[in-house]
């Protein structure tokens, strides 16, 4: 389904990367439901900002040359010469993408490429871990007020164990709830997490978890994202 105007190519491109605010991202979400050239713009942006993922800081010259190729093939098929002002302007916005792209590689690439692992555990052991003096217990916040979700995260910076238990998740048939970890460094790990009758119950162990500074949740494309793209569920503010 077509619609009658298209959103602008950086909005796009910000949404691919995650610079995008979680209401703005909604909105976008919406948006590329509904009009098919929005739809184009973003399966191109995120093939080409998001495939070479496994890349070092430094975006690779085939990337560069993937930004530029871009905009001057727009000119092209409109049939439009390209004045130095406007190559000025592309050549401004490929370098902001650039920037973009290679901080989050190198955000990636400092979060341990950037997953993290489930643990299998009993309910004795987590009842022993939740009661250990210092294990610290965080109530979750759902982030919209038509959410049910509730819950809790247990830390333990000694033994380095995190316990989430969340209910009232509603059911996703093509998305998927992601548990992101955001340190104080600014690096990010993440993780999809499984759900059961609108809950989930997850340990997470072997991590560093003394530098934390925000846990939250966000829906996702199913298979899950490098980045977040769907709007945040629940967020806990960690303050040791």
């Amino acid at each position: 389904m077509a619609c009658k105007h298209s959103m602008s190519e950086q909005t796009i491109v910000d949404y691919v990367l995650g610079n995008i605010a979680p209401n703005e991202a909604i909105k976008v979400s919406t948006h590329l439901k509904e009009c098919e050239n929005c739809q184009q713009v973003f399966k191109h942006w995120q093939s080409v900002l998001l495939s070479e993922k496994e890349q070092s800081y430094s975006p690779s010259p085939i990337l560069k040359e993937k930004i530029w190729e871009s905009f001057e093939t727009k000119q092209k098929r409109k049939g439009m010469p390209l004045s130095s002002k406007k190559i000025f302007s592309m050549a401004s916005f490929a370098a902001i993408v650039c920037l973009f792209v290679g901080l989050f590689y190198y955000n990636q690439n400092n979060a341990g490429k950037g997953s993290v692992h489930i643990a299998q555990y009993n309910e004795a052991n987590i009842q022993d871990f939740q009661e250990k003096p210092d294990t610290q217990q965080l109530n979750i916040i759902p982030v919209s007020n038509k959410e049910r979700v509730e819950g809790n995260i247990w830390i333990n910076q000694m033994t380095d164990q995190m316990f989430l238990e969340v209910d009232g998740l509603r059911p996703l048939n093509d998305q998927d709830y992601q548990l992101w970890i955001l340190y104080n460094n600014d690096n990010i790990q993440h993780k999809i997490m499984p759900i059961e009758d609108g809950s989930t119950r997850i340990l997470i162990q072997g991590k560093d978890f003394s530098h934390l500074k925000r846990i939250k949740a966000s829906i996702e494309p199913k298979g899950g994202s490098i980045v977040q793209t769907g709007p945040d569920t629940f967020i806990v503010e960690v303050k040791y």
